[in-house]
C-alpha cells in the first residue's frame, strides 16, 4: 500500500510539473498581438481589485489611452484590453472575463467596430483577443457562442492555443519572453501624420443588431457591478478617397450611438471627436 501511494504521488507530481511546463511553453509560443500591446499577457499580473478605469475596443484604443499618462495626471490605475479589430461582442466577454478579476469604476468602450455586424472580424483577429485569455467559463462560452459549429479539433486550438502555434519556435522574438508590462496594454508611438481638418456627417446610420446586442448586455453587466459607462470614439484619420469614405460611415456610428443612447435613457457618456 505505502509502494502505491508512493507511485500515485510520483505520478500526481510529474503531471503538475508537466502541465506547468506546457502551460509556460504555450504562453512563449503564442502569437503576441500588437506589438508592445498584449493586454491579455500582462492583465493577469495586475494584483486584483486595484483597476480604477478599464478600456476595452479596438487597436484605436490602445493606440489612444496610455495608462501611464493617467496614473502621472490623475492618479488612475488603468489597463487597456483593447486589441485588433476587436468586435462588440469580443469586448463583452473580455469585460466578463476581467470582472472575475477587478473591480473598476469606469469602463472605457472604444465604438470603431460598432458598424460591424457579425460576432467578430476575423480568425486571426479573435485568437489575438483570446488566445491568452484563462481556460475558464467565460471562454468556453465564447468559443461556444461565437465558434459554435466548429468541429472539436478546431475548437481545441482555442483553449489549447499550442496546438496552433507549436511551430512558432523558429520567430520567436524578445517580447515573446519578456512582454513590455509596465505599458499595462497601451503603446508608445510618437508618430504624426498631418491631415486637413475632415468634414462630419449630417445623419447617422444603421446600428447592426448584433452589435446592438453585445451593447446591451455590456450595459447590463455594467449596471451589475455599478460601474460607469463611457462610450467613445478615438481621434482617427484617412490617407485616401476610398478612407475618407471609411472615415465617414465610421463617423455616422456615432451619431446613431448617440441618439440610440438617448432614446433608451441609459446613463452612458459618450464622447467623441473628429
Amino acid at each position: 500500500m505505502r509502494k502505491t501511494g508512493q507511485w500515485i504521488s510520483s505520478i500526481i507530481i510529474f503531471l503538475l510539473i508537466g502541465t506547468i511546463l506546457f502551460l509556460n511553453i504555450s504562453e512563449i509560443l503564442r502569437k503576441k498581438s500588437g506589438g508592445e500591446s498584449d493586454m491579455i499577457h500582462s492583465f493577469y499580473q495586475i494584483e486584483e481589485d486595484t483597476l480604477d478605469v478599464l478600456c476595452l475596443g479596438s487597436s484605436h484604443g490602445y493606440s489612444a489611452i496610455q495608462p501611464n499618462t493617467l496614473w502621472k495626471e490623475f492618479g488612475l490605475m488603468s489597463y487597456v484590453m483593447c486589441s485588433q479589430k476587436q468586435s462588440i461582442g469580443s469586448s463583452y466577454y473580455l469585460l466578463k472575463e476581467a470582472l472575475n478579476y477587478q473591480k473598476p469604476k469606469v469602463v472605457l468602450l472604444e465604438s470603431y467596430y460598432f458598424y460591424f455586424d457579425r460576432k467578430y472580424t476575423e480568425e486571426g483577429s479573435l485568437r489575438m483577443g483570446f488566445d491568452g485569455m484563462r481556460m475558464g467559463r467565460v471562454k468556453w462560452e465564447m468559443v461556444q457562442d461565437f465558434l459554435g459549429e466548429l468541429p472539436v479539433k478546431d475548437k481545441l486550438t482555442y483553449y489549447l492555443p499550442f496546438l496552433e502555434y507549436h511551430s512558432r519556435w523558429d520567430s520567436l522574438e524578445d517580447l515573446d519572453f519578456h512582454p513590455k508590462n509596465y505599458l499595462k496594454g497601451g503603446i508608445l508611438d510618437l508618430t504624426v501624420y498631418p491631415m486637413e481638418e475632415p468634414e462630419l456627417p449630417d445623419e447617422g446610420c444603421e446600428l447592426p443588431d448584433i452589435s446592438q446586442e453585445y451593447f446591451e448586455k455590456i450595459i447590463s453587466l455594467c449596471r451589475e457591478h455599478d460601474i460607469q459607462l463611457i462610450l467613445y470614439a478615438a481621434p482617427y484619420g484617412y490617407e485616401n478617397e476610398e478612407g475618407y469614405e471609411r472615415y465617414v460611415n465610421r463617423q455616422k456610428i456615432n451619431i446613431t450611438l448617440e441618439s440610440y443612447l438617448e432614446k433608451k435613457e441609459y446613463t452612458v457618456y459618450l464622447l467623441s471627436e473628429g
